[in-house]
């Protein structure tokens, strides 16, 4: 008379692999007999990041790998950190050399080099109400120029934009966050916001005259969030910030 076997598969003991990069990953191994293991590795298909399924004729063995520990721990997401220079377009009123130039004379040089006076004549009418802003003449005189030659914008070569890319397996999404997109931030929020202050060691601009007025503070915009699913289930969020002079009185800072 046969013995009836009553355990056709056997969960073996739980393995995991904490890494600093990729976080912590939990792999469950069962063995058994061949359709009993074949049953279970078609169910764990739909939940694990992984499936490995080995025949051994009349057994078999199953190795599924998730992401995450089976005790709700979140996995902590795969990054990638970019930082990148670029140039900005800017009014030449927020240039270090000319955003002190007062308002009246501003309109008065802006006046001037779009009118049919001559140049001597222009210049004449702006100086007068230079000299009664306590405006520079030397500093009045380039911008009045460059206005007359075209010049009324210039490039922010120190402008930097840092990117953030993080990638979530189909089973643990990345946190979406739009709240703050378009708002201006400081180099010690992105910081924060990313865990990693290191990517901010770049030059940062100081406050220039008049900037009371425009309320310009140096900070970091952060552009419109970019969100893409890729065919295997996988999810990464891009986040970018751009540095520059902004203005308060058209951005609103992040609290």
């Amino acid at each position: 008379m046969g013995i009836a076997i009553q355990n056709t598969i056997l969960e073996q003991p739980i393995a995991f692999t904490s890494d600093r990069q990729f976080g912590l990953t939990v792999e469950r191994r069962w063995v058994g007999l061949h359709n009993a293991v074949l049953g279970q590795a078609v169910f764990e298909a739909n939940f694990a990041d992984a499936v490995r399924f080995e025949s051994h004729g009349a057994a078999a063995s199953l190795m599924a790998r998730y992401g995450a520990a089976q005790d709700g721990g979140t996995e902590i997401l795969t990054t990638q950190f970019e930082m990148r220079g670029e140039e900005i377009t800017q009014s030449i009123w927020k240039h270090p050399n000319y955003s002190g130039v007062s308002k009246p004379t501003q309109k008065a040089i802006i006046d001037g080099a779009t009118s049919e006076d001559s140049h001597p004549v222009a210049l004449a009418k702006i100086d007068v109400i230079a000299a009664a802003n306590g405006d520079n003449a030397t500093t009045v005189l380039n911008a009045f120029n460059l206005l007359l030659e075209g010049t009324d914008n210039y490039l922010v070569d120190q402008s930097y934009v840092f990117i953030r890319t993080r990638t979530g397996s189909r089973n643990y999404q990345a946190v979406l966050e739009f709240q703050n997109d378009g708002r201006i931030w400081s180099s010690a929020q992105v910081a924060n916001y990313v865990g990693d202050p290191a990517p901010f060691n770049v030059p940062q601009l100081d406050a220039v005259p008049n900037s009371q007025a425009l309320q310009l503070a140096f900070g970091w915009r952060k552009r419109p969030t970019d969100v893409v699913r890729i065919s295997n289930g996988n999810q990464q969020i891009t986040e970018s910030w751009q540095s520059a002079r902004w203005t308060m009185l058209l951005y609103q800072p992040v609290a």
